[in-house]
């Protein structure tokens, strides 16, 4: 069961989104809990008090604290729950990005079929949190949680595994392109921001013309040819 806060001050909204879910439930068989806040103050009371959420349905624009104020909080608190924004405004994706959004979604949310495909995304990344990333260096398998992973680094056919923390970068023999393919069928998304880089969406802080700048401060070009496409995906997806 995944545990769900909608919180967004208008009515209409947080109803249509409750109706959305519930059909989502019955058509997949999945046990869902909710909770709707109408304000992010009662949101992070609700938290604060031990209350924890797996999705986050999140308005930017709320009275007494705003959805990005709230997200920030989050992240200071290091809660790793999957925020989808909602919002009329296209103007905080930079901002948005700092909080390592899941998705976005504009109002008024009527597309129900691609709120069913934001959700399912959610739901399977929820569902797989360990999952792992295997492979061989001399003749010695190896396996890596995804989500540790921050980005794949191609050099000739050695490839580097940077991951998080304190652990050793892993390194092995192959194709990048054949890592992306595999990596499709994963819950995490990695994005191929050039030819010698597959990025981790999660771990990126800040997107600029040519460039992403990871949590950890490593700037990774981004080729010519990507850069709209990596636009796309990071700020229209989200």
């Amino acid at each position: 069961m995944i545990q769900i806060a909608i919180c967004d001050d208008d009515m209409t909204t947080t109803s249509q989104i409750e109706e959305y879910i519930r059909q989502i439930e019955i058509e997949q068989h999945i046990q869902v809990q909710y909770r709707i806040f109408f304000d992010g103050k009662s949101f992070m009371q609700s938290v604060e008090s031990g209350e924890a959420y797996d999705l986050i349905y999140l308005d930017v624009e709320m009275p007494l604290m705003k959805g990005l104020d709230v997200a920030k909080k989050l992240r200071e608190m290091e809660i790793s729950s999957l925020i989808i924004y909602i919002s009329n405004y296209e103007t905080y994706c930079e901002s948005m990005i700092e909080t390592e959004p899941f998705r976005f979604l504009r109002k008024p949310i009527n597309d129900v079929d691609l709120f069913r495909k934001y959700f399912m995304s959610a739901y399977k990344k929820l569902e797989n949190r360990n999952e792992y990333y295997t492979y061989s260096y001399k003749k010695i398998h190896h396996k890596i949680n995804i989500n540790d992973i921050m980005y794949f680094e191609s050099n000739n056919r050695k490839i580097c595994i940077h991951t998080n923390g304190n652990q050793e970068n892993n390194i092995f023999y192959g194709q990048l392109d054949k890592v992306e393919k595999e990596l499709e069928s994963k819950s995490c998304t990695f994005i191929r921001i050039h030819q010698s880089y597959l990025v981790n969406s999660t771990y990126i802080n800040t997107v600029q013309h040519d460039a992403v700048i990871l949590e950890n401060k490593d700037e990774l070009p981004i080729s010519e040819k990507r850069q709209k496409e990596i636009q796309r995906k990071l700020f229209l997806e989200r």
